[in-house]
């Protein structure tokens, strides 16, 4: 959960530490290469690269930058379908594009403008002036992408909230689609919990479902996977490329953590307070069904392990739902 937190603190920051900002460069051109990185080296932390091939590799390893510089009529590939590559992937989606052409065009500059590009410049350049150029674009990118985190995160347990959750799976759909893979969604609801927040409040209440929050988040051990609250005392967990086996064995280590932490709390366990539900489904994602089918499946399971007692994980298989039995 700790990457969540960082947005809050930035959020407090008055300023915008641009010296820090990742440039990529791209050029074909083996002097225009070096003269770029000498003019921006000292000002941010630069990245050359010489073809498209580069920068896939690059995105490739998750490596995203915060603002690129292209030459869209010198890279071998066309520069103006890379710029719309990035703006159609969500993950690069907001990184600002420069382009940088030596010769004044109407034509290119449309067509660089509308492909996605946020400035046009033309060469030769004043570097003051790209500087600012630079450092204006970095700064609309750092607002809205701060605005963009804080709008898909739970202000209360500060992990994604159902929004970040719903985006992400649609994404996370399509790609399973796509490799012919298996996702799962394990839905999570605390037993109790309402009787929990009538008998200590909704203050202590509140603490409680912050502190399963940063349990559940802390047991993830996949970059891909996710938490987020679904609302209320319902959490949701969605776990690409798992088939039902692995989901579940997941689920039961989510429903004992949650049960300990009850248990750390003698009150809450002579009550029998503090426990959790879970309902558990996969998928093998195709074009004939649809993300939702997936979250209607693992609800349905939730009303299960309600329906048997509580504190269990079901999932629709008698065997594995027999071990998780009280």
């Amino acid at each position: 959960m700790q990457k969540y937190n960082i947005v809050f603190k930035e959020a407090q920051k008055s300023g915008y530490e641009l010296s820090n900002a990742q440039l990529l460069i791209i050029d074909n051109d083996d002097e225009n290469i070096p003269v770029l990185n000498r003019l921006l080296k000292n000002d941010y932390t630069t990245t050359c690269a010489s073809s498209v091939d580069d920068l896939k590799y690059l995105l490739s390893l998750h490596q995203y930058p915060d603002l690129v510089i292209l030459d869209p009529f010198k890279c071998a590939d066309d520069g103006l379908d890379v710029c719309r590559t990035l703006k159609e992937n969500p993950n690069t989606a907001n990184i600002p594009v420069v382009l940088i052409a030596n010769r004044q065009d109407p034509n290119h500059e449309i067509k660089a403008l509308s492909s996605g590009a946020v400035d046009f410049i033309i060469k030769p350049f004043s570097l003051s002036v790209i500087k600012a150029r630079i450092n204006s674009h970095l700064t609309a990118k750092y607002r809205a992408d701060l605005l963009e985190q804080l709008s898909n995160i739970d202000p209360l347990t500060r992990i994604p909230n159902r929004r970040r959750f719903d985006n992400t799976l649609e994404l996370e759909w399509r790609r399973a689609i796509r490799g012919g893979s298996y996702i799962a969604i394990l839905m999570i609801d605390l037993d109790g919990f309402k009787v929990y927040n009538d008998m200590y409040g909704h203050s202590r209440g509140d603490e409680y479902l912050k502190k399963v929050a940063h349990c559940l988040s802390g047991l993830l051990q996949r970059p891909g996977d996710i938490v987020a609250r679904y609302g209320g005392e319902e959490f949701v967990v969605l776990l690409p490329e798992c088939n039902l086996q692995n989901a579940f064995k997941i689920a039961e280590r989510f429903r004992s953590a949650v049960e300990r932490i009850s248990r750390q709390d003698k009150e809450t366990d002579q009550k029998n307070l503090g426990t959790t539900s879970i309902g558990c489904a996969a998928m093998k994602a195709t074009i004939n069904q649809s993300a939702r089918q997936l979250i209607v499946k693992a609800d349905e399971k939730l009303y299960m392990a309600k329906s048997l007692g509580k504190n269990r994980v079901c999932c629709g298989d008698y065997l594995l739902d027999s071990v998780s039995r009280k």
